[in-house]
């Protein structure tokens, strides 16, 4: 019901919802919690099926006890999902109660449907204030995150991926320092564009605005001719995530910048920027437009070199185009304070799943 409309979740949150959820969740977790840390097989014994065909109806898992509706879950972490993004005040109630915690232990239920939907609360709390991603990290969501990255079941995975975008920005030090990031240049060769598109997505994250010891990891990791194969893919959403990752690397980084503008990349990169400016995909052309005042404020060498591309004509009808964009974000942002600004040119916005 409260689904994308803001005034019921702010009546929602001033009406104590908050509170009245985590009742409903401790109490509903006195029943559940002798299963969730079984094994998936053993705790799915009565029904050898029911791990693949996902019911709505409560099950039997021994003589005796019963595994509530599959639905009053997903509801439940999608009701805690709106209510929090809506205010920085519900965000520290839902920590103050430890709600993250009590979300966290479903990462573990035998239902793939519950751990994604539980995935997905965690990622609408990623997306809070940096105090609250804190507690995140206190409690190591991000260390159960990655762990789901290994679920048999493809939704889990890709909402565990979700949450750990989110998760990343503000984080980046707490990420690398656990050392299963590195699983994120792995995903970056699925065949799946989605969890594809997700791992690059959340690597960009990680070399947002810090600083360059965390951004040469990543880059020995994943190295630079697999980053900008990315440029090639058939897939306009890939290579936005590729263009922006490289947006990030090279923000106030001179030896990124160097690295990038190598002979190696240069006439790649710059071939890339000038057919994108002059394409159809405005996301794509914004991209390489952001991605050009990067390379032009290296230096004056590099700012000569763009100016040399001859590109500035599409590049002001391009701005035209967006000057429209960025006056209804400001009329937007007026009307409701928790709207925010287009980024500063400079470095790819902080992108989040909800």
């Amino acid at each position: 019901m409260i689904k994308k409309k803001e005034e019921l979740q702010k009546i929602a949150g001033e009406h104590n919802v908050v509170e009245t959820l985590n009742g409903i969740l401790k109490r509903e977790m006195k029943g559940i919690e002798p299963y969730l840390d079984l094994p998936i097989s053993q705790a799915m014994s009565i029904n050898p099926m029911a791990n693949v065909i996902e019911f709505d109806e409560p099950r039997v898992l021994s003589e005796g006890n019963v595994l509530p509706k599959d639905s009053l879950y997903s509801h439940l972490f999608s009701a805690l999902s709106y209510i929090i993004t809506r205010d920085e005040e519900y965000q520290r109630t839902v920590i103050a109660r430890e709600l993250h915690k009590s979300v966290l232990r479903f990462f573990d239920h035998p239902l793939p449907k519950i751990r994604a939907a539980a995935c997905r609360c965690i990622a609408a709390f990623a997306r809070a204030e940096k105090t609250t991603k804190a507690a995140l990290i206190a409690a190591h969501v991000h260390i159960s995150l990655f762990r789901l990255l290994g679920d048999a079941y493809m939704k889990v995975v890709k909402k565990a991926l979700g949450a750990i975008c989110n998760l990343v920005l503000e984080t980046q030090k707490d990420i690398m320092q656990c050392g299963e990031w590195t699983r994120l240049v792995d995903f970056t060769q699925s065949k799946n564009l989605e969890l594809k598109r997700r791992a690059i997505f959340a690597l960009k994250n990680l070399v947002y605005q810090v600083d360059g010891d965390i951004k040469r990891q990543v880059m020995a990791k994943l190295t630079f001719a697999r980053l900008f194969s990315f440029l090639d893919d058939a897939e306009h959403l890939i290579q936005e995530q590729a263009i922006g990752m490289i947006r990030n690397l090279i923000h106030k980084s001179k030896d990124m910048l160097q690295e990038v503008m190598d002979k190696k990349w240069n006439d790649k990169l710059l071939t890339v920027i000038i057919e994108t400016i002059k394409g159809l995909n405005n996301n794509l052309k914004a991209q390489a437009v952001y991605l050009l005042c990067n390379i032009a404020s290296g230096s004056e060498k590099y700012r000569k070199m763009v100016m040399d591309l001859k590109v500035l004509n599409p590049v002001k009808d391009l701005l035209v185009n967006l000057l429209g964009t960025v006056l209804e974000q400001w009329i937007r942002s007026c009307q409701n304070r928790s709207s925010t600004l287009c980024s500063e040119p400079g470095v790819e916005s902080g992108n989040r799943f909800g």
